[in-house]
């Protein structure tokens, strides 16, 4: 059973990879925000509204590079190449649903406690008001561990559970989301971490 859920998990992830390609219905950019293209947004993107339900979600693909440090690199440390973020509408941290992110100092490495992983940065959600951009920042953090793993010739993708938590004070997050679905795709070079998280 968790297999199949593991299989499922994967194909809706390449075929979110795959519209995200294509239409950018994600929200995407680099680390550095000298280098973000603020031309990607969220006003195509209608189809997470689950507000009925009553939960908000989130979905976070990051793609990591080793850390620019070399010797945190050798240590496991990675930096962001790029990523994608999608919220549901109505989301508290893009209430508007016309919001482009960015994340600042982001950062994934091993967590030796706990043998799983950290994942920490700053996201910035900016919205357009006219000529005017206003921006708002949340420190995030994520602790992950690793509850299974599955090799094939060709790749190794780890499942991750955990919490992904925003805010500026680090004991009362503004938002903590629980990972009801977590990978990583293990690649020395470019891994691929996703995030699904609800609350």
């Amino acid at each position: 059973m968790k297999i199949m859920n593991l299989l499922t998990f994967i194909i809706v992830n390449m075929i979110l990879l795959l519209v995200a390609s294509s239409c950018s219905v994600f929200i995407q950019g680099d680390v550095s925000l000298k280098d973000v293209d603020d031309s990607f947004g969220t006003d195509a993107y209608d189809e997470m509204d689950v507000s009925d339900l009553g939960t908000e979600q989130i979905t976070l693909n990051v793609y990591l590079q080793p850390h620019e440090d070399e010797f945190l690199a050798d240590d496991g440390y990675y930096g962001i190449k790029k990523f994608s973020f999608v919220t549901t509408n109505g989301s508290e941290i893009c209430p508007l649903n016309q919001c482009k992110f960015s994340i600042e100092d982001g950062e994934f490495r091993p967590n030796s406690y706990s043998g799983g992983y950290t994942f920490e940065g700053r996201l910035k959600v900016t919205i357009e008001d006219g000529e005017t951009k206003k921006s708002k920042f949340y420190n995030f953090n994520a602790d992950l561990d690793k509850i299974a793993e599955e090799e094939t010739r060709s790749k190794t993708i780890e499942i991750l559970e955990g919490t992904l938590e925003f805010g500026n004070k680090k004991f009362d997050p503004d938002f903590k989301f629980d990972v009801t679905n977590g990978t990583l795709l293990v690649n020395n070079k470019n891994p691929i971490l996703t995030i699904l998280g609800e609350r």
